[in-house]
């Protein structure tokens, strides 16, 4: 139902667009792989580092002590 309805939007679409977004998709999913085949070719190290670094942008909270990782652990999590 999704394919057909993205199917149908864009083959109302001017070919320059059509391009244009092509050309975007390609681009984001060159970088995406890039990325995954160097972390993926890395050492255990540098992949653990890797995911903390993602982490602490994502979720650190910044602090004198540098950046903080504050879980928020519900019941479930103990159990």
């Amino acid at each position: 139902m999704i394919r057909e309805h993205i199917c149908k939007v864009l083959k109302r679409q001017d070919p320059v667009l059509l391009v244009h977004i092509l050309e975007e998709v390609v681009a984001e999913w060159s970088e995406f792989t890039l990325h995954y085949i160097q972390f993926l070719g890395a050492n255990y190290d540098v992949r653990l580092e890797t995911v903390f670094r993602d982490i602490a942008t994502k979720f650190g909270v910044k602090d004198s002590r540098g950046t903080l990782l504050v879980p928020e652990f519900g019941h479930s999590d103990f159990a």
